[in-house]
């Protein structure tokens, strides 16, 4: 491990009711297991962090105005772990320069879920600067979406995961050990290269169809990505995905909604791409899916002058990027 960083809070109450409310914004907020509270004849909250190595505190002692409280436990601490949701989606897995995720997939209501989260919170307190640890509660319908790419099943649960997003293949190591020795020696034996790892679960091998060009949204392959993208007298919008992975499935019928609609412009076509094809296309590096890049006209055989959408996935989003790229060539209008 690269360290502690001891960032926590206490909470001391006189009242039963700023108890109840500090321990229930402390569950909401995901601090469930280090946020402490203990009886007292003062109402006040401690939060206690560490900058640049260096030890700070921050006392909260007017709890008239929770609202300010939970923006200031906010700024000052974030959790050791993330209740995963689709808010919480960015935060749990496109986290700069941490490609390191660490899942417990279990019920969140069942008996015990309490304690089991405490341990897994006191490996995530030790293990912080390495990895972004994430409660999966198989009771949240969005979560359920991800148990096929883990291969999660009810009869498996409760059991941990750590997921490797900077590797495609033998990225995944799992645990049924859930106390914090458990869960610290599977990210001990990951870190050093023991663990006994296995890989997602494989899309079909793909096949390029015989109509694919002649379907809206046009069907590309390793095999006629480069020459189609790379035609001169066209601007290509391509969609990389993968069947298993939820944001592409809630993606895929703006996709289809947009490929409709441009149909018979004059430049513009429509594309999607499989992830599995993306290691067989030189020069294509993908980082995410969905990943949606705009190839413009006249460009050659570089792929690199691809332009990738950064903005919400929306219909009216990609509207409005393809009307900018479209405008830098004024006659693809």
């Amino acid at each position: 491990s690269s360290g502690i960083n001891a960032e926590y809070g206490v909470g001391e109450f006189s009242d039963a009711a700023n108890s109840k409310w500090f321990k229930l914004l402390a569950w909401n907020l995901g601090y469930s297991s280090f946020y402490h509270v203990e009886e007292s004849t003062k109402d006040r909250i401690t939060v206690y962090s560490q900058h640049e190595g260096k030890p700070k505190q921050r006392v909260i002692s007017d709890l008239t105005e929770k609202d300010k409280v939970e923006e200031l436990v906010k700024k000052y601490r974030r959790p050791y772990v993330i209740p995963f949701s689709r808010e919480a989606h960015l935060l749990t897995f496109e986290i700069k320069d941490r490609s390191l995720s660490v899942l417990l997939f279990h019920d969140h209501a069942e008996e015990g879920s309490e304690e089991r989260l405490a341990q897994f919170g006191m490996a995530a307190r030790a293990y912080q600067n390495d990895c972004t640890f994430v409660e999966m509660d198989m009771a949240n319908g969005y979560v359920k979406m991800f148990t096929n790419f883990f291969g999660v099943k009810t009869a498996d649960l409760p059991i941990v995961y750590l997921a490797d997003t900077s590797k495609q293949s033998e990225n995944l190591a799992k645990t049924k050990d859930i106390t914090e020795s458990g869960v610290a020696q599977l990210i001990e034996d990951f870190l050093a290269g023991t663990a006994e790892t296995s890989a997602p679960k494989k899309e079909a091998e793909d096949e390029l169809p015989e109509d694919w060009e002649s379907r809206s949204l046009k069907y590309l392959t390793s095999d006629n990505f480069v020459s189609y993208v790379t035609t001169p007298e066209r601007a290509v919008l391509v969609m990389v995905h993968k069947e298993s992975c939820p944001h592409c499935v809630k993606m895929k019928p703006i996709w289809e909604d947009l490929a409709e609609k441009y149909k018979e412009h004059p430049t513009l076509k429509v594309a999607e791409l499989k992830s599995s094809n993306v290691a067989q296309i030189k020069d294509l590096t993908v980082q995410k899916v969905p990943t949606i890049l705009f190839y413009p006209t006249q460009t050659g055989s570089d792929l690199s002058t691809a332009v990738e959408y950064e903005g919400d996935r929306t219909l009216k989003g990609v509207e409005e990027f393809i009307f900018t790229q479209l405008s830098k060539n004024k006659d693809e209008l």
